[in-house]
């Protein structure tokens, strides 16, 4: 006596008991890929971000410290002391020493990020003039605070006074 299955249970057997499994793993290690990549690609493309703004903030500041530089060179007495160019907040601290022919000026120039640090150096900057006077130097324009600032050069200017 033989026994047979019906034919369904037949194709059930010889195929498996799911036939979209495989598709569906597939497609589950598809999706888990396709995340990983969209998680390192973010993070790129934020600290790219992050570097084209500190880019972009550098060049300001190198910009507006050179235009101060030029206006210093051009006349030392006439530089304020802070002025805001584009973004960037810039301080100059001028000073000057009489020598036997003219007059040596120096100037350090330096570019902040914000408006705070700015105060802040031309705050520093003055109270370490006061203290050098009372002690009698006069001040040398060495004094000057750069801690903080985006960028930072000094430059000098001498003038006959023949």
């Amino acid at each position: 006596m033989s026994f047979e299955l019906p034919s369904h249970r037949k194709e059930v057997a010889q195929h498996g008991r799911w036939p979209g499994a495989a598709f569906l793993v597939e497609a589950m290690l598809l999706l888990v890929f396709v995340m990983g990549s969209m998680a390192v690609f973010t993070q790129m493309f934020a600290a790219a971000s992050q570097h084209a703004n500190q880019s972009r903030e550098l060049t300001d500041a190198v910009a507006a410290t050179s235009a101060m530089a030029e206006r210093f060179a051009a006349d030392p007495a006439s530089v304020p002391e802070r002025v805001s160019i584009g973004d960037a907040h810039v301080v100059c601290l001028v000073s000057e020493q009489q020598r036997e022919g003219g007059v040596l000026y120096k100037a350090r120039i330096s570019a902040y990020g914000n408006a705070e640090d700015a105060d802040r150096a031309l705050a520093q900057s003055k109270q370490a003039e006061q203290s050098l006077s009372h002690v009698g130097d006069g001040g040398s324009g060495d004094e000057g605070s750069i801690v903080g600032a985006v960028y930072s050069i000094d430059t000098a200017k001498y003038e006959s006074g023949v």
